[in-house]
């Protein structure tokens, strides 16, 4: 759960429930009498709700809790006051993508992000922004609003997100294997087309109608964490799985491995499978703390791979996550071209607590690169792959130590 959802609940609350639960959450004790009758006062002198939020969560108090040093929080542990620490102490580019995701429960613009980010390295002070984004109308009207985003009902489906950009046949061979290996839990499939060339896409859309795929269409290539994350807001599903175009399902109940693994604890945030090349030999088997795949070239029967153990991070390629995770943790950073997103993600999502788990015992085939045309990767790619891995690395330094413990 979000510091905008946390609020949102205090928020409907009045007189001393309001001020009780705003101190539960932020000071992580109760309000004495005398403090209760301040606030009281202050209410009756006109003091709106989001003011008074906005002054105890930047009374000296509260910044003691979360001005310490970065720690990883049991998630049902945590608090405002504990979300807030786990970042404070970030890059400025991160501190402001967080308080974004956190209070008005989006993604940053560009124009908020660099003037945000700008006013940080000039004055440095995280106090001002933290209140300027709390008390902005777009803070308030999330606040005040009957429908907020975040209270969606979600089938019980699992909403599988096919990304593709300028690729027909891949695209069905991964949907019909798709089908053809999922038997036992209902799903939907969901192709997002990255802005393909116009025949391409009339393709996608006339097969799409015939096979009761929804075919969603991009004007214009923008990579894989934009398209993956269009998918994501059409999706109906309680569960969302990422499926690279390049993924062959040749195993059946893959999904149903993944899934129980996932439900095996509430705090398991993210699940990944045991990737294969054609040759029946390991591609990927989750990274470790230098984020390097595992097991690669393996036999794909090799014992240790076929186990289901926590790790450092697992690839896109085929990816578990949970509808209230994304409500939690946001969509994915669209600052990510193609490469490191799904690092990014199980980061942000370890860093709140979450487990990564890598499921051993689900496999699916992976024609990596075929997207890209193959492994001899055009130079655009090897470009964008390099960028990705300075963008990670400058947002992410400042946790190594922690995440890679």
């Amino acid at each position: 759960m979000r510091i905008i959802q946390r609020l949102y609940d205090i928020y409907q609350k009045d007189g001393t429930d309001f001020v009780t639960c705003l101190y539960k959450e932020l000071l992580l004790r109760e309000a004495n009498s005398i403090e209760i009758e301040h606030y009281h006062n202050l209410f009756m002198s006109g003091h709106s709700k989001i003011s008074i939020i906005n002054s105890v969560l930047q009374s000296n108090e509260c910044i003691q809790h979360y001005n310490h040093p970065p720690a990883i929080l049991a998630r049902q542990k945590q608090t405002i006051a504990g979300i807030l620490r786990t970042f404070f102490r970030s890059n400025e580019t991160l501190f402001v993508q967080s308080l974004y995701r956190e209070i008005l429960y989006r993604e940053p613009d560009q124009a908020g992000l660099y003037g945000f980010v700008g006013t940080l390295k000039k004055q440095g002070n995280r106090i001002t922004v933290l209140g300027n984004i709390l008390t902005s109308e777009e803070c308030i009207s999330l606040l005040s609003s009957p429908h907020p985003p975040w209270k969606v009902d979600f089938e019980n489906i699992v909403s599988c997100i096919i990304p593709s950009f300028n690729q027909v046949d891949l695209v069905k061979q991964c949907a019909n294997t798709l089908k053809a290996m999922t038997t036992k839990t209902s799903y939907e499939i969901i192709v997002v087309d990255d802005g393909s060339a116009i025949q391409i896409q009339q393709q996608l859309l006339e097969w799409g109608s015939q096979e009761n795929i929804k075919v969603i269409l991009k004007n214009q290539n923008e990579g894989f964490s934009c398209t993956v994350n269009q998918g994501i807001r059409h999706a109906r599903g309680k569960h969302i799985v990422l499926v690279n175009n390049d993924i062959i399902f040749h195993q059946p109940e893959w999904l149903e491995k993944m899934l129980n693994t996932m439900q095996s604890s509430p705090e398991i945030g993210v699940v990944g499978a045991r990737l294969l090349y054609p040759n029946q030999t390991i591609q990927h088997g989750g990274m470790n703390a230098d984020l390097y795949h595992r097991y690669v070239g393996l036999p794909a029967d090799y014992a240790p791979a076929l186990a289901i153990d926590d790790v450092h991070a697992v690839t896109g390629a085929l990816l578990l996550i949970k509808q209230d995770v994304i409500a939690d943790l946001g969509l994915f950073s669209e600052d990510f071209f193609t490469g490191f997103e799904d690092v990014e993600y199980c980061f942000r999502a370890r860093l709140r607590g979450l487990r990564v788990v890598y499921c051993g015992s689900a496999a699916a085939i992976h024609l990596e690169g075929q997207t890209r045309g193959g492994h001899q990767k055009i130079n655009f790619y090897k470009q964008k792959d390099f960028e990705a891995r300075k963008q990670f690395d400058l947002k992410w330094r400042g946790y190594y130590h922690i995440l890679k413990s």
